[in-house]
């Protein structure tokens, strides 16, 4: 009898842990604009990463100036394109198609479309890469945290540590 009730017990336990790691953000609720800005001390335009994700499992990813933290779009630095799927809380992001400024032909240090962005040659550590959904109020705010050195496009950029981008829309 006692080992039908520790069999029975040990049963519950790896069902309940089971249904815990299968707990997942559905696609549609990642669905929006996420970004993080900060400030460029000297000139006091700010400079903007976006990640814009659709239901359908597209993003796009876009560096933009703009004249102040919410202000206007002043022009644009970077644009990738690609796909991204959640599993459980993880969240994985392949570019497809990268986009980056010419500074010789734009000396102001942005385009002012993101047409004028030249096409640029995806190296394989930025083609694919990983970050995690966060909840927050009671489930009520999603952001997503990625590595610094995963989060610029075809670029690397000079940060340490974890960002967190925050729902705008």
């Amino acid at each position: 009898m006692t080992k039908t009730f520790l069999f029975l017990v040990l049963t519950a336990l790896l069902f309940t842990s089971c249904k815990e790691e299968e707990d997942t953000i559905p696609q549609s609720e990642l669905a929006g604009t996420y970004e993080i800005s900060n400030e460029i001390n000297a000139t006091g335009i700010w400079m903007v990463n976006q990640y814009i994700f659709a239901a359908d499992r597209t993003m796009e990813q876009i560096g933009l100036m703009r004249d102040s933290e919410k202000g206007g779009v002043l022009g644009y630095v970077y644009y990738t394109r690609g796909s991204y799927s959640i599993r459980g809380f993880n969240l994985v992001i392949s570019m497809t198609e990268a986009y980056t400024l010419n500074y010789q032909a734009n000396p102001k240090g942005y385009a002012e479309t993101i047409e004028e962005l030249k096409a640029a040659t995806l190296s394989a550590e930025f083609v694919d890469f990983n970050g995690r959904v966060i909840r927050a109020a009671a489930g009520t705010k999603t952001s997503i945290a990625l590595v610094c050195s995963e989060i610029i496009g075809p670029t690397p950029t000079n940060c340490v540590g974890e960002r967190v981008f925050y729902r705008v829309d």
